[in-house]
């Protein structure tokens, strides 16, 4: 799997230090000819065609610049959903034990209530690190060391996830209605079968997800909570091995058998151009097994990395597979939002970030709708032409 430490790790510290930091602008190598600036383009809004489709368009937010107001602006008038990179993971709302910071999220739900967004939270539970994953990671993790070091019985294990979820979703009830509660539970290592090892299911068992989501259900029996998965986005991915959709499936079916209270199943759908070949009806057929088992489809972190050199040929390719992807949204019954994973390379995971050193994606340098001055490519309007058609 691709690791997002060295930028969760920045987003996290940035918590702390409250706008400290500058994101460095990664221009592409051979430009080719982009479209208008956002910013002066006149046309109909992303969200408002999404909406008249039967979809909710949402991004990722970094929180602390939207005192950007450019980006603050089109985030407002194209999004009718958000959430906030990383500032929902436990390590950034619980870094010390009984000690709580809030402050990034309370900024994206404010935001939201600001613009008539909804917000969804992302991840109340998500475990990375242990010896087994070390290597892969280099330590990062989305738990909190007061956890990962604490030896924790599975009474006090599942006491503390318990306790976390309970302050998250009291705190927010009202405001946020839909939780990532459970994050990315299959092995890491697309070498691997199973379960992602981590401290959860090392001190609770495999049942944590099942606790997790009851707990979440009787804190707000209104909140719409949700699983998600990389990698198992369509059938016969190319991402890791082609059995990886059917063992998320195979999971989540287990999980509702068990009658665990999971209300929606969620699609990452990191693509890269040159490597990703997803059709329409091999994402719709796929959504639809989930949609049998009585569950909604999320597409929760939409994204399309193009490795360099940038040509205007990878340009249409990006384009053309976020076009794919919003068709099948369209076409499939039970997805009613997607999720871009932020929407402009300006502030987007793959291409930018003061604590971006390189070693996520060093060949990858545009990724969403626009560039770092906010001016269109093709993927762009191609979203809009699949909304509108």
């Amino acid at each position: 799997m691709i690791s997002r430490r060295s930028l969760l790790q920045g987003l996290g510290a940035e918590s702390a230090i409250m706008g400290g930091v500058a994101l460095a602008a990664c221009a592409p190598s051979e430009p080719p000819t982009l479209g208008p600036s956002a910013l002066t383009d006149t046309g109909p809004s992303l969200r408002a065609l999404a909406q008249d489709r039967g979809l909710s368009l949402g991004t990722s937010v970094v929180a602390h610049w939207l005192i950007d107001q450019d980006y603050a602006a089109l985030a407002g008038r194209h999004f009718s959903r958000v959430t906030a990179d990383a500032a929902g993971f436990m390590s950034i709302i619980q870094p010390t034990r009984g000690a709580t910071n809030f402050t990034n999220f309370d900024r994206v739900v404010k935001f939201a209530q600001e613009h008539d967004q909804t917000a969804r939270l992302q991840a109340l539970v998500w475990g990375r690190h242990t010896p087994e994953t070390q290597d892969i990671f280099g330590g990062w993790t989305p738990t909190p060391g007061w956890v990962l070091r604490g030896d924790l019985s599975r009474d006090e294990a599942i006491s503390v996830m318990q306790q976390h979820i309970e302050k998250v979703l009291r705190r927010y009830r009202g405001r946020v209605r839909e939780y990532v509660v459970v994050n990315e539970p299959l092995h890491g290592d697309w070498r691997r079968t199973g379960l992602h090892p981590n401290v959860w299911l090392k001190r609770i068992g495999r049942d944590y997800f099942r606790l997790a989501f009851e707990h979440a259900r009787r804190v707000d029996p209104d909140a719409r909570l949700i699983l998600n998965e990389w990698g198992a986005d369509y059938r016969n991915q190319e991402h890791g091995p082609t059995n990886r959709p059917g063992r998320y499936y195979d999971f989540v079916a287990d999980l509702v058998e068990q009658g665990t209270p999971i209300d929606g199943v969620g699609f990452q759908f990191h693509l890269e151009v040159g490597l990703s070949k997803p059709t329409v009806s091999s994402i719709v057929d796929h959504f639809e097994r989930f949609r049998a088992l009585g569950l909604s489809t999320h597409i929760t972190e939409f994204d399309v990395r193009i490795p360099k050199p940038i040509t205007q040929a990878k340009l249409e390719e990006q384009a053309r597979l976020y076009r794919t992807v919003i068709r099948a949204a369209i076409e499939s019954p039970s997805t009613k939002d997607v999720m871009l994973f932020g929407f402009t390379d300006r502030f987007s995971w793959i291409t930018a970030g003061k604590h971006y050193d390189g070693k996520i994606f060093p060949n990858h340098l545009v990724g969403t709708l626009m560039d770092n001055e906010f001016r269109l490519y093709p993927s762009f309007e191609a979203v809009r032409e699949e909304l509108s058609a």
